[in-house]
């Protein structure tokens, strides 16, 4: 399957996939989910048209904003990738990352946001729950609904009531 093709087969569910340098080894559409694992992928963003920011939405929400490039990339519900996600940019994850993820700038996960591998970001707010080390060379928010199995380093870390980790955690 070519990306033109991928494009038009799910362009009535989200609003654009953007890849830069990728080669897809699997493309499924289950129910309203969609699937796609990548062969070595350099970085990949679904946008959801579902998707919509309330008044009601989380801190995790707030914590979007990026005043200087207003760019996030986003892992919408229902996504899954396997590999490993590159981004200079900010990065909102409210689906599951089977790999490694590395931000430059934040990093924002949503309580049913799932990440299996470690995290390399610049700050992040955290809901969902994490199978890795955390690494955050900034400040890092355990909301109250977040669990993280595995090791924390971050400079700062503030810890909501109901957040849960368990590992080793290297502050400062």
């Amino acid at each position: 399957i070519i990306m033109e093709e991928i494009v038009k087969i799910v362009q009535d569910k989200i609003e654009q996939i953007m890849l830069v340098e990728g080669e897809i080894e699997r493309f499924s559409i289950i129910g309203g989910s969609i699937f796609i694992k990548f062969k070595n992928p350099r970085f990949m963003a679904l946008f959801n048209s579902d998707k919509k920011a309330t008044p009601s939405s989380t801190n995790a929400t707030a914590a979007l904003t990026a005043p200087e490039t207003g760019l996030t990339c986003v892992i919408a519900k229902g996504t899954v990738i396997e590999g490993k996600i590159t981004t200079s940019e900010n990065i909102r994850i409210d689906g599951v990352i089977k790999g490694e993820v590395h931000c430059q700038k934040k990093l924002v996960m949503d309580a049913e946001g799932l990440i299996e591998g470690n995290i390399y970001a610049g700050e992040s707010t955290i809901k969902g729950k994490v199978q890795g080390t955390v690494n955050v060379t900034n400040t890092l928010h355990l909301l109250e609904s977040s669990f993280i199995k595995g090791d924390i380093k971050a400079k700062k870390l503030h810890v909501e009531e109901g957040a849960k980790y368990d590992g080793k955690c290297l502050i400062g």
